[in-house]
C-alpha cells in the first residue's frame, strides 16, 4: 500500500501523543508532498521542558497519584522494526 500524507499525519498524531518527543529519519524523498504534514503538525512550539522549573515535580506528583489510585500504565509494545516498512 503506498503511504499517503494521511497516514503521516496519523503516525505523527499517535507518536505525539504516546511519547516524550519525534524523530524523523532517512527523509530525503518526495519532500515537498510530506511537507504541509509537518508544517500542520508542528505550527505550535512545544513547551521546553528544561524552562518549566516545577515540570519535574508536577510529573512525580501524577506519578504518585497514579500510584495511590491503583492505575497501572500499560505495557509498552516494543517492535524490532524492519528497513523499508515504515516501523
Amino acid at each position: 500500500k503506498t503511504k499517503t500524507p494521511d497516514d503521516l499525519k496519523r503516525a505523527l498524531q499517535a507518536a505525539g501523543a504516546t511519547t516524550q518527543g519525534i524523530m524523523v529519519f532517512d527523509f530525503s524523498h518526495d519532500w515537498e508532498q510530506w511537507r504541509p504534514v509537518f508544517v500542520e503538525a508542528f505550527k505550535t512550539p512545544a513547551a521546553i521542558p528544561h524552562l518549566a522549573p516545577d515540570s519535574l515535580a508536577d510529573v512525580r506528583r501524577q506519578h504518585a497519584a497514579k500510584r495511590a489510585a491503583g492505575v497501572i500504565d500499560p505495557p509498552a509494545i516494543l517492535y524490532r522494526g524492519k528497513s523499508g516498512t515504515g516501523f
